[in-house]
């Protein structure tokens, strides 16, 4: 997946209460980007069966299932999950996304598994209101994978005109 260019983006502090519980708005924007991001590999109804995730060990999450989450079900567990990636995966963090955009995937993600997900610490609540509230954040320009190593390839030629390092 080769990913359109975006330019910087200054995001301002986030309303907690606009996050913290899905809302369509919120829904439709998760959905959207799970189809864009994760659907490659966790297919498109979440159960692990994408066409990128065939070759992968360990295999893709099937989020319609309860069981084997490495960090939980909460909200709290999978914005870390999205924040931080899992060691020892192809699970990587998703930190290129803002943080509306990664709770957004949470939602979205809990949607997808018809089970009881469990009670969100109170303390973990409290720290991602914290964390949504207290700071905006600055998404740094982003070009395509195939715009980048054709810049990189260029810089390379203009300096090795003889194509020798």
């Amino acid at each position: 997946t080769d990913y359109p260019a975006q330019a910087r983006q200054i995001i301002p502090p986030i309303d907690p209460k606009t996050v913290m519980t899905p809302n369509p708005a919120l829904m439709t924007r998760g959905k959207a980007i799970f189809a864009q991001t994760c659907a490659s590999c966790h297919g498109p109804e979440g159960k692990g069966d994408g066409p990128a995730g065939k070759g992968l060990n360990p295999m893709p999450r099937n989020f319609t299932q309860n069981a084997g989450w490495k960090n939980g079900t909460r909200v709290e567990d999978i914005y870390k999950t999205l924040n931080e990636g899992i060691k020892g995966s192809s699970m990587v963090a998703y930190t290129d996304l803002s943080k509306r955009d990664r709770m957004a995937l949470v939602h979205v993600v809990q949607s997808l598994g018809a089970f009881d997900h469990g009670a969100s610490d109170p303390k973990a609540t409290a720290a991602l209101e914290k964390l949504f509230a207290s700071a905006g954040e600055v998404i740094p320009n982003r070009i395509p994978v195939s715009r980048a190593v054709d810049l990189l390839c260029q810089e390379y030629a203009e300096a090795h005109p003889q194509g020798r390092p």
